[in-house]
């Protein structure tokens, strides 16, 4: 029984931590991005794993301030998510 309640205690404390670490992530990259050209659906946080949301960051801060593009970050990142992007977009999707 301890250890049940020890174990939801851990996982709770790591649920916290994991949002709040997407919450800055999100906020970074909100500060970050110059050109609004990727429709999120408040789930992107939860396609990348932590190194390729490192790895947007990095982009996003390689391209020139003015012109910093999400989409283009995600295409060198994970192209994969603009194929998802690009379905929901169509008529069909």
């Amino acid at each position: 029984m301890a250890a049940g309640v020890r174990y939801m205690q851990l996982s709770s404390r790591e649920s916290s931590q994991t949002q709040r670490e997407t919450q800055a992530w999100l906020l970074e990259v909100s500060a970050l991005v110059d050109v609004h050209d990727y429709r999120d659906d408040d789930h992107l946080p939860e396609y990348l794993d932590q190194a390729e949301r490192r790895r947007v960051i990095a982009e996003l801060r390689r391209m020139p301030a003015g012109s910093r593009s999400l989409r283009d970050a995600l295409a060198i990142v994970s192209p994969e998510l603009l194929d998802r992007d690009d379905d929901s977009s169509s008529p069909e999707g």
